[in-house]
């Protein structure tokens, strides 16, 4: 397999050198070949049970999986939906708005990015939190609550 790769990538910059339809077959069978032995692997499922139950056992909580997926999308589209109303109406209160408070939450995609980040890691949920002190006692209490209810209730029961 590795002699296999080597050559593969000594044929991709030969071909990008000169290339003629002889060589580019020749390198379609070799890479074609390379293939096929990596798809052999799928057999050792059948001499080790360990990784024949893992697999078994990750194919059948994919629904799980994917019920579950909806669930918090439903749930931050809902949170979204909300906090994005709550500080559209701020800013059309005021002429300027918060270069923070536009940043995480101008409109619904940029909410729903940010909802999603502040759960998984991606950003500190109380960067969120700051803006939203300053428009809404409401909209704070709510990312609150988004916290609290999508990571200790929904994301701990799953796992």
């Amino acid at each position: 397999v590795i002699a296999l790769s080597v050559l593969d990538v000594v044929l991709e910059f030969s071909l990008r050198a000169s290339v003629s339809t002889g060589q580019v077959r020749v390198f379609r069978v070799l890479r074609i070949f390379r293939y096929v032995r990596s798809i052999r692997v799928v057999r050792l499922f059948r001499y080790i049970s360990a990784l024949q139950v893992l697999t078994l056992s990750i194919l059948g909580t994919m629904s799980s999986l994917a019920w579950t997926l909806v669930l918090l999308m439903l749930i931050i589209y809902s949170f979204g939906v909300v906090l994005t109303e709550i500080v559209l109406q701020h800013c059309g209160e005021l002429s300027n708005c918060d270069e923070e408070l536009t940043k995480h939450w101008a409109n619904l995609r940029q909410s729903m990015l940010s909802l999603f980040m502040a759960i998984s890691q991606g950003l500190n949920w109380q960067d969120l939190l700051t803006p939203l002190l300053n428009v809404s006692e409401v909209g704070a209490i709510l990312l609150i609550l988004y916290v609290i209810m999508t990571i200790f209730a929904i994301l701990n029961v799953v796992t």
